[in-house]
């Protein structure tokens, strides 16, 4: 085989591979996210861990999830917080906000797209307002002061709190959450670590890098 021969079925040969490679990469671009999170319910790729507060929402979702028997479409703004699917851009990028809503999965509102929560339903009485849902599965008092925090510091404005402790934050807080150099962090006894991070995984499917 001469070496023109040779150079034109290289080409050939790398031609076939970069196709291939990105026939994959739109598959799994396209496909893969959303079986993760038929497998694995919506913490696959939807919760993320916060060095600071830690764990949050990822921004920019938009998804079919699952929770236990219910299944919804979930979307994210790009702060990560739960907004109706057809939101503007620029309510998209917004920082300033009239009302906030912060607690745990009820906030949250698990198992149901954002119309249909309490905060959602708020927000769509008060259509003249600005209204931002914090709220995220398993968070505590610990993680409201360092979220507020956080978020103060990085430009957001609320003009109006509204916190909903659940039941559970007892627990959470008194189990799993503790306040350390100044982020929240998984809370230890006699040195052994009561993995919060692992116990939110198991509850939530949560995806921790």
């Amino acid at each position: 085989m001469s070496w023109t021969s040779k150079a034109k079925t290289g080409l050939q040969i790398a031609g076939m591979t970069l196709v291939l490679f990105l026939v994959v990469d739109l598959i799994a671009s396209t496909l893969m996210p959303q079986a993760l999170i038929n497998v694995f319910g919506e913490g696959s790729l939807i919760r993320i861990s916060s060095r600071v507060y830690h764990h949050d929402l990822q921004p920019n979702v938009d998804a079919e999830v699952r929770w236990g028997e219910l299944k919804h479409r979930l979307c994210t703004d790009a702060n990560g917080f739960k907004n109706p699917c057809d939101l503007s851009a620029e309510k998209r990028n917004n920082k300033q906000f009239d009302v906030a809503f912060i607690g745990d999965s009820f906030t949250e509102g698990m198992g149901y797209p954002y119309e249909q929560t309490f905060v959602g339903l708020y927000a769509a009485s008060h259509p003249d307002l600005r209204v931002a849902n914090l709220a995220v599965s398993s968070y505590s008092p610990s993680i409201y002061l360092k979220k507020m925090e956080y978020l103060l510091k990085h430009g957001y404005s609320f003009k109006t709190l509204v916190l909903l402790p659940d039941i559970s934050d007892i627990q959470d807080e008194a189990i799993y959450y503790q306040i350390q150099n100044g982020m929240v962090a998984d809370r230890q006894y006699g040195g052994l670590l009561v993995n919060a991070t692992r116990r939110f995984q198991e509850c939530c499917g949560a995806y921790f890098s």
